[in-house]
């Protein structure tokens, strides 16, 4: 086989893989959607239905009915916005240059994965500044949502006796923007991180570890974003504990 023939193959591949990450994107906000309802749900039908109830039985009184409105309204208006939050990243597919706040990205991002780090009792430390970048927005949500559901999974998936946490910073140096995400335990271990740098792993590899969304990640911030992941592990102090965790840098042209 010819190595133009090669680079076609792995070409194709390569847009297959990137149609099966957002396929699984959407499948998890979808998840996480469902998740987010079922309490305003609930507190739309326990209200509804004792309003109702104690009509029937005449013990309704008008000082308890514009309480149990504002209960309902502020329920639906709830489901409203995680409805707005998907259609926001499902219609974000915009591909072209554009101007966007890195700290109002991260917004949204955090309604949206808000449910995970709750539910799965991860705590998100932020340190993030409001920086304008000219970049392509989707392409970067598409990283940074990976990254971080990526970690969600990986400290759920280990026996760990410290707090679980998410470290996230953003800053400017120099004429760049750097994005700082690092947990509180170590989810790749160094050979897995010099594999997903080299490419050197199989696809059937990186399916198998769960790692295709990091390396379709790398792809994305070199190919589209022409900026630089390093990704390493180190040790740290975090409230007089010992930490070893995995850390993203990522660096982008201001």
């Amino acid at each position: 086989m010819k190595n133009s023939d090669i680079d076609k193959f792995t070409e194709d591949i390569e847009i297959i893989l990137f149609q099966k990450n957002k396929i699984d994107f959407i499948n998890r906000i979808i998840n996480d959607i469902v998740y987010q309802w079922k309490l305003p749900l609930s507190i739309i039908s326990t209200a509804s239905t004792g309003i109702k109830l104690k009509k029937e039985l005449n013990l309704l009184e008008d000082k308890e009915i514009i309480p149990s409105m504002e209960l309902i309204n502020n329920s639906v208006q709830e489901l409203s916005n995680s409805i707005d939050e998907f259609k926001y990243f499902i219609n974000n597919t915009n591909n072209t240059m554009q101007t966007f706040s890195i700290s109002e990205l991260f917004e949204h991002i955090f309604k949206l994965l808000n449910i995970e780090f709750f539910s799965k009792n991860i705590e998100i430390r932020k340190n993030i500044q409001n920086i304008e970048i000219y970049s392509l927005k989707s392409k970067l949500s598409l990283v940074l949502i990976n990254i971080l559901n990526n970690s969600i999974d990986s400290i759920l998936n280990q026996n760990i006796s410290n707090k679980k946490i998410i470290f996230l910073k953003t800053y400017k140096k120099d004429n760049f923007l750097i994005i700082e995400i690092k947990n509180s335990i170590k989810i790749l271990d160094n050979e897995s991180i010099v594999a997903l740098y080299n490419f050197n792993m199989t696809y059937e590899k990186l399916f198998r570890e769960s790692k295709i969304d990091l390396y379709l990640s790398i792809k994305i911030i070199k190919k589209f974003l022409n900026g630089t992941i390093l990704i390493s592990n180190e040790k740290f102090i975090y409230k007089n504990k010992n930490y070893e965790g995995t850390n993203f840098l990522i660096k982008l042209k201001l």
